[in-house]
């Protein structure tokens, strides 16, 4: 289904309104790639932090879904991104730990660092090649044109059931 949209939408880069728009839609694909690599650039430490601190204690965790939050390093990882994208995270069990006002400096540096930070740098991102693309936006647009026009020269003008009529002819 992705492929299909993809080769239809090709179409609308020749639209002179959404032929820009469908340049910046590619380049914040790649905005939105290197932040996932920064994001996991910074996930995995604050998890190998939280584990280390908890590795030898068993949390207990009354009302949660995650049975041993921090008992494995998959489950620390877990933990961390289902606090990310909810903010509800299992606080509780780290708050009520013997080794409690570590555990909740690492669980508050993390949520500033990559909730606060981190989104605001993947909008910052964004916002930067949206103003590079629309400042390039005639030039842009008369590139991909072209580039369209001399690749379109490759391509087969009938539709897939029909081209197969012309492979006699092409003969």
């Amino acid at each position: 289904v992705w492929a299909m949209f993809m080769r239809h939408a090709k179409v609308l880069q020749f639209l002179p309104k959404l032929g820009p728009m469908m340049l910046i839609s590619k380049y914040v694909w790649g905005d939105v790639a290197k932040f996932a690599v920064i994001y996991l650039a910074t996930l995995l430490p604050f998890s190998g932090a939280l584990y280390m601190l908890y590795f030898d204690i068993a949390l207990e965790c009354p009302d949660s879904y995650h049975p041993e939050p921090v008992g494995r390093f998959q489950n620390t990882l877990s933990f961390l991104f289902e606090a990310t994208i909810n903010m509800q995270g299992d606080f509780e069990c780290i708050w009520t730990s013997e080794r409690s006002r570590f555990g909740m400096f690492i669980m508050y540096l993390y949520i500033i660092t990559a909730v606060f930070m981190l989104a605001n740098m993947l909008i910052a991102s964004m916002a930067y090649t949206f103003d590079d693309v629309y400042s390039a936006q005639e030039e842009e647009f008369a590139f991909s044109n072209a580039r369209l026009m001399l690749n379109a020269k490759l391509i087969n003008p009938m539709p897939p059931p029909l081209n197969l009529l012309c492979g006699p002819y092409s003969m």
